[in-house]
């Protein structure tokens, strides 16, 4: 389908002077100065090579919530919005694969915080990985560590996503995560 063109339309003299007169009394906006008397724009930053960066990545500060107990067969499972079911899913079938373990066994409440800390902000890297935790399953009255884990994992900006793992991979013992990329 081919569109026709239209011609402006040819206004009459009587028209010329109908407009004049409906905008006689307007009066005009101050124009902007010319473009050579603006300031230049910022120059562009030039990517930094992989090698400058810090050696040490950043760690996030973690906080404790209550600390309660969670029974030691209870299920975990988190995500943060924009992360599809079937990525999900695939976590939680430990589907992806794991590219690195920490095992928090026997650590105190602050040594397993800040090797929690280290691990997440070092195992991040240029592709989504997935990532084991293992915290345990506790004793009679449930796992402290289990608990603590979940809301820490929560507040890394780092994890996407956690679940507890398949039987085969600690079961409810341990915790598939997923990272963001640098």
């Amino acid at each position: 389908m081919s569109r026709r063109r239209r011609n402006p339309p040819t206004l009459t003299e009587e028209e010329r002077a109908l407009f004049r007169e409906a905008v006689s009394d307007v009066t005009p906006l101050e124009s902007e100065p010319p473009p050579e008397t603006t300031a230049p724009p910022p120059p562009r930053r030039r990517p930094e090579p992989a090698g400058k960066r810090d050696p040490e990545p950043a760690e996030t500060a973690l906080t404790d919530g209550p600390g309660l107990p969670v029974a030691g067969d209870e299920v975990l499972s988190w995500r943060r919005g924009g992360i599809q079911h079937k990525v999900m899913r695939r976590l939680a079938n430990g589907h992806l694969p794991v590219t690195a373990e920490l095992d928090l066994h026997g650590l105190t409440r602050e040594a397993a915080r800040t090797e929690l800390a280290r691990f997440i902000a070092a195992a991040r890297g240029p592709r989504q990985c997935c990532v084991r935790i293992i915290h345990g399953k506790g004793g009679a009255e449930g796992s402290v560590l289990k608990g603590l884990v979940d809301g820490w994992l929560r507040q890394c900006p780092e994890v996407l996503a956690f679940a507890s793992a398949p039987t085969d991979a600690g079961g409810t013992g341990a915790l598939l995560v997923l990272l963001a990329r640098t």
